[in-house]
């Protein structure tokens, strides 16, 4: 009797771990911009995953997740629920990722305090919360050491932030997986360093097409078919690789994380603020960083950015003296003399000035910050010319243009024409616009100066962002069919804020061209193609040209001598 109760419980036993093998379901990662109460999901930053297991009251993070057959019951799988517009992040039924304190992450059965927000940005990231507010709450972040934890108000810029989440999909039993993979989940690249993609691992014999794309075009675009990266410009995009299911294989998708970079750090190549705000730093308390941006106000309070500070104790530092907010500018603290010679309570005029600042890597006003940083003022500013060799600049500081391969002008308006009026002891004062002008394209460090000018009007003006709008008929400098001249704004915005910009005279035209004359240091601006035609060249020796003249050299037209270079 009691062989055949074992038989029969065995057989049981047996059953039941047939049913659970029915009931078992496997899934793949999609990732998404969104997420929904009831479903499951994996989160991941900088290629790393949020795990549930807790060490040293922070979550554990691992490189070596799945992407393929994963159960739903992982350790780095977290079910949502939705708390009215909220979320509560569980691990299970009853484990919920709390965080009432602003600091370590904890896993609790209560609901306290352990809603979340999720506010997805334009780059498919997120940034997962508590509160009212990203920037004043508890929000969640990776450290240094590769863990997670929470940080207290609004330290956004302290650690990065950027989470990638990807929802688990039921995956067909009838077909095979693609096991589309990255090589690396994360890559960091200095702009105008070369950078190789990662390889993308695919399962044997897989049929599917790979179809490539990227989260910001602003920061790198992608060939949609063969993966090639082209790197734009610095900041954050997301490369992905996905395939559509075919009748052998399943959908997939496979994602890495790039981090483009305009500096590295050092004397040579300082941090761009945007550079040092991302966090993505090789930390060390012992290596110098080198940072540099315009002064643009102070902080106030633990999170309140100003630009009329009423105390010397910080000044705050953006990549543009322009559109200045908490979240695009760091703190750099100031003490003993630092305090005497840049405070801005003391010196507001030092407002817009370029700066290079250097230090270890810290905090000041829950920020990221350079310890006991050394601040000096630049004693130069790059300035770049194109190939068009004219440039509509606004100077960010005085600057001095004598003895440089570049040259600043002023502008007039009268009529029909626009004179350009070459400014002959070079100095600039700050926030003026000026057009440039240089026979070889490239970068030119100009000499930041305190030296006296009578200088007062370029006859050009600075867009605030609002006013300059084609209607009002404003001339911007600008190339088209080979023409490097003046057009009309025609966007249907406003100019944006910080370009130069050309009042239109009385007789407007859509285009007006400009050469030089350098016996009288003005450059006269004819306008359009229809006042071409009474153009009157000839050389030295009277001999008539038919047309303007392609080598450089000095002519005469309409009876004037002019040098073309």
């Amino acid at each position: 009797m009691k062989k055949i109760l074992f038989y029969v419980f065995s057989f049981f036993l047996l059953q039941i771990g047939n049913i659970n093998d029915a009931l078992a379901v496997t899934y793949r990662l999609q990732r998404v911009t969104n997420v929904k109460a009831g479903e499951k999901y994996v989160f991941e930053q900088a290629g790393r995953v949020m795990k549930n297991t807790i060490s040293n009251n922070a979550l554990e993070t691992t490189n070596s997740y799945k992407t393929y057959g994963l159960t739903g019951d992982e350790g780095y799988v977290w079910t949502i629920y939705s708390a009215k517009e909220e979320y509560i992040i569980r691990y299970n039924s009853s484990t919920i990722l709390s965080n009432p304190s602003g600091t370590n992450l904890m896993l609790s059965n209560k609901t306290t305090n352990s809603a979340w927000q999720f506010n997805f940005g334009s780059n498919e990231t997120v940034v997962i919360y508590q509160g009212n507010s990203v920037t004043d709450k508890v929000t969640l972040g990776l450290t240094t050491s590769n863990t997670y934890k929470a940080y207290q108000n609004g330290e956004l810029g302290y650690q990065p932030h950027s989470i990638v989440v990807y929802k688990l999909v039921e995956e067909s039993d009838t077909k095979t997986r693609p096991e589309l993979k990255f090589s690396s989940a994360y890559v960091k690249v200095v702009k105008g360093n070369s950078f190789t993609s990662p390889t993308l691992n695919k399962a044997s014999g897989f049929d599917g097409t790979i179809t490539y794309s990227s989260s910001n075009p602003s920061v790198a675009t992608v060939n949609a078919s063969t993966g090639a990266v082209s790197i734009v410009g610095s900041g954050i995009a997301l490369v992905t690789a996905s395939s559509e299911g075919t009748t052998t294989y399943d959908a997939g998708e496979a994602t890495y994380m790039l981090v483009v970079m305009d500096g590295v750090g050092t004397e040579a190549k300082p941090h761009s603020v945007n550079d040092f705000l991302s966090g993505y730093l090789e930390y060390s308390p012992s290596i110098v960083f080198y940072v540099q941006g315009f002064i643009v106000g102070s902080y106030e309070e633990t999170s309140d950015f100003t630009t009329t500070p009423s105390g010397n104790d910080n000044i705050a530092i953006a990549d543009s003296p322009f559109g200045a907010t908490w979240n695009n500018t760091t703190s750099m603290p100031l003490s003993g003399s630092l305090q005497t010679t840049l405070g801005l309570r003391n010196h507001p005029d030092l407002m817009g000035c370029w700066v290079v600042c250097s230090g270890t890597l810290g905090k000041s006003y829950h920020k990221t910050s350079l310890t006991t940083p050394s601040i000096s003022l630049a004693t130069s500013y790059p300035v770049t010319i194109t190939s068009y060799k004219y440039a509509s600049y606004r100077t960010p500081t005085k600057l001095d243009f004598s003895g440089m391969d570049v040259s600043a002008y002023t502008a007039s308006v009268g009529g029909d024409n626009v004179v350009l009026t070459k400014i002959e002891d070079g100095i600039v004062p700050a926030n003026k616009g000026v057009i440039l002008y240089s026979e070889t394209a490239g970068t030119y460090d100009v000499p930041v100066t305190d030296a006296a000018t009578s200088l007062s009007d370029t006859g050009l003006s600075i867009s605030d962002g609002s006013s300059a709008t084609k209607e009002s008929g404003i001339y911007v400098l600008g190339k088209k069919n080979g023409n490097v001249g003046f057009y009309r704004w025609i966007g249907d915005n406003s100019l944006p804020e910080g370009r130069v910009y050309l009042s239109p005279p009385a007789a407007a035209r859509d285009y007006l061209s400009f050469m030089f004359d350098e016996e009288t240091t003005k450059v006269e601006v004819s306008s359009h193609a229809a006042c071409l035609s009474h153009e009157r060249w000839s050389d030295l020796s009277g001999r008539s040209l038919t047309g303007r003249p392609t080598a450089k050299g000095v002519y005469v037209i309409n009876g004037r001598k002019v040098v073309v270079k």
